[in-house]
């Protein structure tokens, strides 16, 4: 019996108890490396699939190579034992030294990662938040980023792998991706998606094996020898798989999940065309209305619809985002404009579409163009428009088409989305170059509802804001209406040329000024919906009904194959009413003007003497605004660049107080989570509840390096505890609850004489780290 069991204090002991308690802590290599591996593997998957997923720039390669130095660094400071807690803060203080000297490159590669997530959020959520405008897009700068980003989390995930295997914890860090890519339509590419599931397979196996290895009175039957080469073993056949899986990925990964992502796709349109589209539309509307004043959304607009908002933009960047794809039976050597948003009426900086209609056929009013031309033009295309990430609200139909076989539509102005799951559909049109050379067309005898709508039209797309544009009507208002022709069109674009630019950089409207008068007369540069608005209410001014349009255009219109259409396509353009020919496109931008969208010349009915004093007006006045508009727009633009500016290095902060806080958030919320199982530990099965008290208070003391004396504890509490521990450890004798509240309020006096012995880096340690109290 001795050569098995020792007594003490009465209790028998058996010997491979302490022999277990002597090895567990032993690790071979293998078990090492596979924990080494598994880190890795977290670390790359998450940071580097979130670059992925939204299509941000970074090289693959290189970020393997950078996770592996930082997890290689993190895995070196968690083998100290000494001066852990000081190395730990001089680590922390030199990470934002060269956060603060790299800010830059850091700030670049973020403003690139931010983007490319607020260009998904806009395109499948239908929002117009604002993006940070670069300068020089460089992949370095985003490499660096995610260097800088992901150090700190490396060191979390380092903690759950090679310290304590936490499957839990890379389990809910790798949800993160996951989640935030299916929120926003899309799925973590292949090779990341492997790394996490290896790395979160290998937790799970270590993590088993470290609770097989610490069961009470069970070994594990196997030398220590042999525990060693199958843990080497193992750790060589999870990188072997890994490596092998790999290549087949990288290789024939892209063919294979291709068409299950466009399976995907189509998932998640129907789910946005599903029956609660209304509610869609009003939670995508208030969640843009409240992410504004918190995101810089007037910075920097990204690529797509606005839906008539004007004068909070200060810049146009596009993410190349496919938005639209058009198939034609035919080539087309002139643009294809694709119809969407309409504009009928304009107030508060805004065009806006009509409250209420005349009870008219709005798809034959739509049809107009086709109608006319059908039995002039000597061909016709046939159109399929497939939409996979242009806002759902819509059909976009080119122009002089046959719509009347849709259901849905906005009377004269827009074709709506034709069913919940139908997201494409073709329509039969004429090219715009069979219109063009005909001055004269023949069409079929005029509906019954026509002259009703044409009046209609004069009355409604004539109205003109009661305020706002007072100097453009001084300027440009005449005493009898021009015609809608080539003469006029050439007219408006000249007044548009002689004073503004186009800029993708125009800068935003200030507070309390008309978005049209201060394009023209004082910021002078804008965008295609600077110049389509200004054009839309010059229009009116001569007498000529217009309306404000956005959509897309398809600058070449291959055959017989799908065109992309990206959100750099997205345009706005003016809308003329032409009589038979319905409403025909203008285009007013400059750069964008070509004579083959212009409608058909016909003689002007212009008065020579009104257009000779125009333009004598209008030289006298430009002489006169030449000397001071530099001025004026100088001085007035200034405090909204401060402004904008002072905005701009604000956000500079938020990166590095965000990690700061997220920091400061895991560590609290770790804390009260410890301490709380703590707590409920020692007050619930009383066996384990004296072991919890037991093995705190001998932590706590080997981490103040104080002792029972320095803390002046009786030495009868001291014995009487250890005993207490042994009978509930090895004994079957039963404890009583008075035992067990007794050594907890034994722990509890021994914690706070302890913390207040001990310094100000100590107290740190045992409140925030260790939270022993």
């Amino acid at each position: 019996m001795k050569k098995y069991t020792q007594i003490q204090n009465g209790i028998q002991i058996r010997e491979k108890n302490f022999g277990t308690k002597k090895q567990k802590n032993k690790r071979s290599i293998g078990f090492l490396f596979l924990s080494f591996l598994c880190l890795w593997m977290a670390s790359f998957g998450i940071f580097y699939g979130m670059a992925a997923t939204f299509g941000v720039s970074v090289g693959g390669s290189s970020y393997f190579f950078l996770s592996f130095a930082i997890c290689l660094f993190w895995t070196g400071i968690l083998q100290i034992k000494r001066w852990f807690g000081v190395i730990f803060v001089l680590i922390l203080i030199l990470y934002l030294y060269l956060f603060y000297m790299v800010w830059d490159r850091t700030w670049g590669g973020f403003s690139q990662i931010y983007n490319a997530v607020i260009a998904q959020m806009n395109q499948y959520y239908q929002l117009q938040l604002g993006i940070i405008p670069i300068q020089y897009a460089m992949s370095s700068d985003v490499l660096w980023a995610l260097g800088m980003v992901s150090f700190l989390p490396s060191g979390i995930l380092a903690v759950g792998t090679m310290k304590k295997s936490r499957p839990a914890l890379i389990f809910v860090l790798e949800a993160v991706p996951v989640v935030l890519a299916l929120l926003l339509g899309l799925v973590v590419p292949l090779l990341p998606s492997m790394a996490m599931a290896f790395s979160l397979f290998g937790s799970l196996w270590l993590s088993g094996l470290r609770k097989r290895r610490k069961k009470k009175d069970i070994q594990l039957g196997m030398t220590q020898e042999a525990t060693k080469r199958i843990l080497n073993q193992t750790s060589m056949l999870f990188l072997a798989v890994f490596v092998i899986a790999s290549v087949f990925a990288i290789l024939f990964g892209n063919r294979v999940l291709e068409p299950k992502l466009r399976q995907l796709d189509d998932v998640r349109v129907e789910i946005q065309n599903s029956s609660m589209e209304d509610l869609w539309v009003e939670w995508t509307e208030a969640l843009t209305s409240r992410l504004e004043w918190l995101l810089p959304g007037d910075l920097v607009q990204s690529g797509g619809i606005s839906g008539g908002k004007m004068g909070k933009i200060e810049a146009w960047n596009n993410t190349n985002a496919v938005h639209l794809r058009v198939y034609s039976d035919t080539a087309s050597t002139s643009r294809l404009y694709l119809k969407a948003y309409v504009g009928s009426y304009y107030e508060d900086n805004e065009w806006r579409p009509l409250d209420s209609y005349p009870d008219l056929p709005g798809l034959e009013i739509q049809s107009m163009g086709w109608d006319s031309l059908e039995r002039n033009a000597s061909a016709n295309s046939n159109i399929i428009v497939d939409n996979v990430g242009a806002s759902s609200l819509y059909s976009y139909v080119p122009y002089y088409s046959d719509v009347t076989k849709f259901q849905q539509d906005i009377m004269d102005a827009t074709i709506r989305k034709q069913g919940r799951r139908s997201r494409t559909y073709s329509v039969r049109m004429f090219d715009m170059d069979e219109m063009i050379f005909r001055s004269e067309f023949t069409s079929k005898q005029r509906p019954d509802w026509y002259e009703q709508y044409e009046e209609w039209v004069y009355r409604q797309y004539l109205q003109l804001p009661e305020e706002g544009i007072e100097r453009m009507i001084a300027d440009y208002q005449v005493s009898s209406p021009y015609s809608a022709d080539l003469r006029t069109v050439e007219y408006v674009r000249e007044i548009l040329n002689r004073h503004a630019t186009y800029s993708t950089n125009p800068g935003i409207t200030p507070d309390g000024e008309d978005f049209n008068e201060y394009f023209l007369y004082e910021q002078q540069k804008g965008l295609c919906m600077h110049f389509a608005s200004a054009g839309t209410i010059l229009f009116r001014i001569l007498g000529v009904p217009a309306r404000y349009v956005e959509g897309y255009i398809v600058p070449h219109l291959a055959a017989g194959r799908m065109n992309e259409v990206l959100d750099s396509h997205a345009h706005a353009w003016v809308e003329i009413w032409k009589g038979e020919l319905g409403w025909v496109p203008v285009e007013v931008t400059p750069g964008y003007e070509i004579d083959t969208e212009i409608v058909p010349a016909e003689q002007a009915v212009i008065e020579e003497k009104e257009e000779t004093s125009e333009e004598t007006t209008e030289t006298a006045t430009s002489q006169e605004e030449e000397t001071s508009v530099e001025e004026t727009s100088t001085v007035q633009n200034q405090p909204e660049n401060n402004a904008n500016q002072f905005r701009l290095e604000v956000w500079k902060f938020i990166p590095m107080i965000g990690f700061i806080a997220v920091f400061g958030i895991v560590m609290a919320v770790i804390r009260i989570w410890r301490y709380q199982k703590m707590r409920r530990t020692f007050v619930g099965e009383k066996r384990k509840a004296v072991a919890a008290i037991a093995s705190a208070t001998r932590k706590i003391q080997q981490v103040s390096g104080q002792t029972w004396n320095d803390c002046k504890i009786e030495e009868m509490d001291i014995k009487w505890l250890e005993q207490l521990a042994l009978k509930a450890r090895f004994s079957q004798h039963p404890i009583d609850r008075k035992e067990v509240q007794r050594a907890a309020d034994l722990y509890w006096n021994l914690a706070d004489r302890i913390f207040e012995r001990s310094s100000l880096w100590m107290k740190f340690k045992i409140k925030w780290i260790y939270c022993f109290k």
